[in-house]
């Protein structure tokens, strides 16, 4: 007859509660009802009720999981921008009477994403403005970058985790031809205990760090390397 089933089902169900109500019923006290009635029933007949719903999220989590959508990925930390002005004296010696006032973009940056449990990725981005004390100099904008990767490594222990660290600093001197720069990079290994009472560590780091002065005439100040191994108490 080609009438829309599902329609005249709700018109009919709509009905049924408008003529209840009507008829002086609680049509939510009665379904209320009716629901823990079925509870009741369920767990009299042995039936473990929140078991089965929390079944039911432990399935909807793993689904979520299984489809690759990340329940526990976090980003977390900071993130500011704004203006600085650095007013500096305008007469600094008889001879030199340059106007030195200056302004920078200010930018504060520090976040860190929980990509999965084990593997936390850190990103920092940082714009100030420095006194020197270099000679001559009077301040610089100093801008600083890095980034640092921990994973866990649980394949070999739970207790193990590896840390990559670049960086970069750069210093541009204010009204001079003069840029410094500072590069760094970082890796190592911590070993934490589970012992509640004497929660030690050990760690093993190597650190490669270049830093070059006046990077417009390509003078590098110095190049070293650095080995570290410690053991300590962490509380």
């Amino acid at each position: 007859v080609g009438a829309n089933v599902a329609a005249v089902a709700q018109a009919a169900t709509q009905g049924a509660v408008q003529g209840a109500q009507a008829a002086g019923v609680d049509v939510v006290a009665v379904a209320q009802a009716a629901s823990s009635g079925a509870v009741q029933g369920a767990q009299a007949a042995g039936v473990n009720v929140a078991a089965i719903v929390q079944a039911s999220s432990a399935g909807a989590v793993q689904g979520a999981q299984a489809a690759d959508v990340s329940v526990a990925a976090l980003v977390t930390g900071h993130a500011t921008l704004g203006a600085e002005f650095r007013l500096y004296d305008d007469k600094i010696s008889s001879t030199d009477q340059a106007d030195r006032n200056t302004n920078n973009i200010s930018a504060d940056v520090d976040l860190t994403w929980n990509a999965r449990p084990g593997t936390k990725l850190n990103g920092t981005f940082k714009t100030t403005i420095e006194n020197s004390s270099t000679p001559g100099q009077f301040g610089f904008r100093k801008v600083d970058t890095s980034a640092t990767l921990t994973q866990g490594l649980a394949f070999i222990s739970k207790n193990l985790e590896f840390t990559l660290n670049p960086s970069y600093t750069k210093s541009i001197f204010i009204r001079a031809s003069r840029i410094d720069s500072l590069i760094t990079w970082k890796a190592g290994f911590k070993y934490t205990a589970d012992s509640k009472r004497y929660p030690w560590f050990a760690s093993f780091d190597f650190k490669d760090e270049r830093k070059t002065t006046n990077e417009n005439k390509s003078s590098v100040e110095y190049h070293d390397n650095t080995y570290e191994f410690k053991v300590g108490m962490q509380y």
